[in-house]
């Protein structure tokens, strides 16, 4: 097999997105989905670390996001919704018939989490890795978040470049300061790719970073959560923001949505927890997904 998995594209309504592959389709499957700017590229020695604990007995399917790393861009504004809508057409392409299990982290945690509640007969197992921390947005913000957005539109935001693949990970390293040099360079070679100039550019549609006159509201995910029958793991990093952004007592107020979880702890680990130790992780991830579901009274 090779070592970053095989490559597919799969059409999803005008959009091709990019899918890792790694492992047979015979063994049960695990979908990964990584977060915000992130890409599938970052999670192979997560995935790698997963198989080998299962003795290789697992198939694990990653895809780059809309508008991340080698899939296409959204045509013209990012919705939420549509990352859930992909995960649909994924999971209906490369789940089987079987149910399985779905990793999510950050921003793909969320993803994960709604499809899950959305369509809980498909999935085995879900595993939420630091995420269900995004802050409710005060309707006061609207005015504003809708006057920027369709400024924006009319000046839509640009990607700067790097000369090297060692000035990304200097800059990766600033806003990820628990990364070292190597965890930094493995991210930088997984979110750019040297241009035609010999310059670095991101593998990111800059427009991401145009902020949705949309308003986020976790009511809304939270009646999704509770639709949730698979058993939940929630992973959280010790030294991740995550608490700071909505405080410990909502965090758990949102975990409370579901019905079967399990909430881990992984002490002095930041939010990339993935690259920073990718093999605790994955210990924790796979001792969930190997054990086996409760029978239904």
């Amino acid at each position: 097999m090779r070592p970053n998995g095989v490559s597919h594209y799969l059409r999803v309504r005008g959009v091709r997105l990019h899918v890792r592959v790694l492992g047979s389709l015979v063994a049960p499957r695990v979908f990964i989905l990584h977060g915000w700017l992130d890409a599938s590229a970052s999670f192979v020695p997560f995935a790698q670390a997963l198989r080998e604990q299962a003795g290789g007995n697992l198939c694990v399917i990653i895809p780059d996001q809309r508008g991340f790393g080698y899939s296409q861009p959204a045509p013209q504004d990012y919705w939420f919704p549509d990352y859930v809508a992909d995960l649909a057409a994924i999971a209906a392409h490369w789940g089987g018939m079987e149910a399985f299990s779905i990793v999510g982290h950050s921003m793909g945690a969320q993803v994960a989490s709604l499809y899950a509640g959305l369509q809980p007969q498909r999935v085995r197992r879900l595993v939420v890795m630091d995420g269900l921390g995004v802050p409710d947005m005060p309707v006061a913000d609207a005015p504003r978040r809708y006057a920027d957005w369709l400024q924006a539109l009319s000046k839509p935001p640009i990607n700067g470049d790097f000369p090297d693949f060692v000035a990304l990970a200097a800059r990766i390293q600033r806003h990820h300061p628990r990364l070292d040099d190597e965890q930094a360079g493995l991210l930088a070679r997984s979110w750019g790719v040297r241009d035609a100039s010999g310059r670095v550019r991101l593998l990111a549609d800059a427009r991401h970073r145009m902020d949705s006159p949309l308003l986020y509201r976790s009511g809304e995910a939270e009646n999704i959560w509770r639709q949730v029958t698979a058993p939940t793991l929630i992973l959280l990093a010790g030294e991740s923001p995550l608490r700071t952004w909505i405080g410990a007592a909502e965090l758990e107020r949102r975990q409370a949505c579901f019905a079967q979880r399990q909430v881990v702890t992984l002490a002095g680990v930041g939010h990339m927890m993935h690259i920073e130790t990718p093999q605790r992780s994955a210990d924790a991830v796979t001792n969930f997904l190997l054990e086996p579901v409760p029978a239904c009274n």
